[in-house]
């Protein structure tokens, strides 16, 4: 018993600094957005440009940022770097498209160093990565909410960060001496056909997500509401691993989406079956990210860069359509149900071919 403490307290004092980061790289990207550069916006096209650009450089970039990081194998000193930029960004407030580009590459950084280190220690466990990314959901509603009671210090923003930069550094230099380093050795990536299938369904599947996520909103998602929308999402992405865990990816994975789905159906005139659906919807989301991983082995930062990537896209395409006919109620749902397809095809054809479960 006390070998097996000593050989997870490392892992979970990883887990729990990088998850704890994590809450605070997105409370502080967020709230330079709507507290410092919004006031800064005459133009509702203006603050459209700025929250693309900050979503281009936070998601998008992700992908060939990954790739890079894959290759340098210095994680945690990478996101340590990402804490930095977004105190960059603190300090260009006066030139909102620095502010923003210095905190949205921040933002990627931080999570690609982060979450490759994370991915990397929980082998086949689910739940670590469900954990790790379910506090950004936290750092975003707390951000909002406290820029509406008009808290405004970025001086104490800038010192939180320094603070955690110099954890993580601390934590990467205690790594190099440990078990936990990275190891991704992402000398190649050679996909077989059906590998990359797997990698596409996961990828449409975290695609149509953030598009039903985006476009999907109910008349009372307001005020208190709004906050119990945002507490689903949060338990979904943490409970959504650790149950995939226990009961399998196949169980919680595709049941999931199926009672999202006949949820999401009566949340209309059922606040509380809304803020459910939101819970269920949200629990794949570890489960698509562990798959990928294990199709990308030598290439974790491609594979989280990969998702993050469908993130941007769906939320870009839930901005061009607002208004046209898949924002109706009744193709969202049949998104849910291709997206259950989807899914149910990843995670049978990753287990079949023996890379996970």
């Amino acid at each position: 018993m006390t070998e097996l403490i000593k050989k997870e307290l490392p892992k979970f004092h990883l887990l729990s600094l990088y998850s704890i980061v994590h809450f605070l790289v997105d409370y502080a990207t967020i709230f330079l957005l709507v507290a410092y550069l919004m006031p800064q916006l005459s133009q509702k096209k203006e603050w459209i440009f700025i929250v693309i650009l900050y979503n281009f450089c936070a998601f998008a970039l992700q992908m060939p940022l990954g790739i890079l990081l894959d290759r340098l194998n210095k994680n945690g000193l990478m996101a340590a770097i990402g804490c930095l930029l977004v105190i960059v960004g603190y300090m260009c407030l006066n030139v909102p498209v620095l502010a923003i580009i210095f905190a949205g590459l921040g933002n990627a950084l931080f999570h690609l160093g982060a979450g490759i280190d994370v991915l990397n220690i929980s082998k086949k466990k689910t739940s670590y990565i469900g954990i790790f990314i379910s506090t950004g959901a936290l750092g975003l509603l707390c951000a909002n909410r406290m820029h509406l009671n008009s808290w405004n210090n970025k001086y104490g923003i800038i010192s939180v960060m320094v603070i955690a930069g110099l954890c993580l550094i601390a934590l990467y230099k205690k790594c190099k001496k440990t078990y936990l380093i990275s190891n991704n050795s992402p000398s190649s990536i050679k996909m077989q056909t059906g590998m990359l299938l797997i990698a596409l369904s996961m990828f449409f599947v975290v695609l149509i997500r953030s598009y039903v996520g985006s476009t999907l909103h109910y008349s009372w998602q307001i005020g208190i509401w709004s906050i119990y929308c945002v507490i689903g999402v949060f338990f979904g992405k943490c409970v959504g691993g650790i149950l995939a865990d226990k009961y399998g990816k196949t169980i919680i994975g595709i049941g999931s989406l199926f009672i999202a789905g006949i949820f999401f159906a009566f949340g209309k005139s059922f606040p509380l079956l809304g803020v459910f659906g939101l819970f269920f919807f949200n629990m794949t989301m570890p489960i698509t990210l562990s798959i990928l991983s294990n199709v990308f082995k030598n290439g974790k930062g491609l594979a989280f860069g990969m998702l993050t990537l469908g993130i941007f896209l769906g939320n870009g395409i839930s901005v061009m359509l607002e208004h046209g006919p898949f924002g109706e109620f009744v193709y969202l749902l049949a998104l849910v149900f291709v997206s259950t397809i989807l899914l149910a095809y990843g995670i049978i054809s990753d287990r079949n071919k023996g890379v996970s479960e």
